[in-house]
């Protein structure tokens, strides 16, 4: 059987009739809509081939998934199949084409060592990762995404940035915990305690940031998920993030695969890693907005640090409604507009609220799309399923005149989307007539 080396992605043993992988718990394998497809749906669109399951696996369930390459032979496979436990693994023992197959939890799945139950979550996180999915040479995935243990986590290069979301800061023991399983994976810990979300992506909230021994107060990441690949300038004191938001990834790679000869624009830019992709995708002009003049600064790093040159393009700090009110008297217009709002801004002269002025900011970057030009709208506004965004969306917007589409598979590293508990929820939107 041979390893599949498949870009962010799973890792899995393969053959001409089927895949096998471990999955842990928390994938679900079926699709529930649409728009919250299953783990063999992803798996199809990414290894571009279809997948039949041998058998069933809830959500809640883990061991080995098997995966035939047709209906043929997942039919002869269920006949052949038989489940034997393995204390304390499990294994598939069956026979196909007169050639026996012994496939073990164990070659998937190491031991957890014992370790106090905050750790036991990151050791399982890692061994996850390591087991089930394939990032190639990327410094940056998310490494806990599931938040019933209140925590989330990522990797930032040589950083380990934990998302701490419980009530009580993090106490003495447990930022200790957190830095040793940090040194022991080669990173530097920092962890983010969660509160007062109020004031946004820059919100100022150092002293809620609890940062291990020799943590760097600024770094450099690389992001690979072919063909895109991209570096990035980080920083310990930037707010809740260190300057990347993960839960993107795939959607810079497809900026990057269809900027060329565009004019783009990137409302709400952040430190502009949609920019940096656009650009890098051989954009004609890309257009940076955020409030933030410290935001576009860091913006112009990032260009920087790809050899970008930043005077072919135009970056602009100001209010992101103000900016497209002023395109419109201007009669600017661009091919691609990407549009990432936070639920709640503010800045010294307004106060933006998703949930009251989506529509109006819609309507306004509608007029400044051209004809057959695409939009790519997201948002993490937690009140609010992928319907619900959409509603509010087009709600000045003529059904007949665009075509909405679904955003490229998340990687392993995140979960499959649920209507809420996937907070990151958009959609590509295509301009079909004024």
């Amino acid at each position: 059987m041979q390893h599949s080396d498949i870009p962010a992605s799973v890792k899995i043993d393969s053959n001409d009739q089927f895949v096998v992988f471990y999955k842990p718990k928390g994938l679900r394998i079926e699709s529930l809509s649409a728009r919250q497809p299953g783990l063999i749906e992803v798996l199809q669109k990414k290894l571009s081939f279809a997948l039949f399951p041998v058998y069933a696996m809830d959500i809640e369930s883990e061991g080995l998934l098997l995966l035939a390459k047709s209906v043929t032979i997942a039919a002869e496979l269920k006949k052949e199949f038989q489940k034997i436990p393995v204390s304390p693994v499990h294994e598939l023992k069956f026979n196909f084409e007169n050639k026996p197959y012994i496939l073990k939890t164990e070659d998937y799945c190491k031991s957890i060592s014992q370790s106090s139950e905050l750790i036991k979550i990151f050791q399982a996180a890692w061994q996850s990762l390591n087991s089930l999915y394939f990032l190639g040479a990327t410094d940056c995935y998310r490494l806990i995404h599931d938040l019933k243990s209140e925590i989330q986590a990522d990797i930032y290069g040589e950083v380990l940035w934990v998302y701490w979301y419980r009530d009580q800061a993090p106490e003495a023991a447990e930022q200790k915990e957190i830095a040793d399983f940090a040194e022991s994976i080669q990173k530097f810990s920092c962890i983010r305690h969660m509160v007062n979300r109020g004031y946004g992506v820059g919100g100022k909230e150092s002293e809620k940031l609890f940062a291990g021994p020799n943590a760097p107060l600024e770094w450099t990441a690389q992001e690979n998920n072919p063909p895109y690949q991209a570096k990035y300038r980080l920083k310990q004191n930037s707010g809740f993030s260190p300057g990347l938001f993960l839960d993107q990834r795939e959607n810079r790679t497809w900026v990057y695969q269809n900027s060329e000869h565009k004019k783009v624009l990137n409302l709400f830019s952040y430190t502009s890693g949609f920019s940096v992709a656009a650009a890098s995708g051989k954009a004609i002009q890309v257009t940076t907005v955020d409030a933030s003049p410290s935001f576009l600064d860091w913006s112009k790093d990032n260009f920087k640090l790809n050899d970008l040159n930043e005077d072919q393009h135009e970056f602009f700090a100001q209010d992101s409604l103000l900016f497209l009110s002023g395109s419109l008297k201007r009669n600017r217009k661009w091919d691609l507009i990407i549009c990432d709002p936070p639920s709640f801004g503010r800045t010294k002269t307004t106060v933006w609220k998703i949930e009251k002025d989506l529509p109006e900011l819609a309507s306004a970057m509608w007029k400044c799309l051209h004809v057959n030009g695409t939009m790519l709208f997201t948002c993490n506004y937690e009140k609010w399923d992928l319907d619900a965004v959409i509603k509010s969306f087009s709600l000045k917007l003529k059904k007949e005149a665009y075509r909405v589409e679904t955003l490229p598979a998340q990687g392993f590293d995140f979960e499959l989307p649920d209507p809420f508990s996937n907070l990151t929820k958009g959609f590509i939107i295509r301009k079909l007539q004024n």
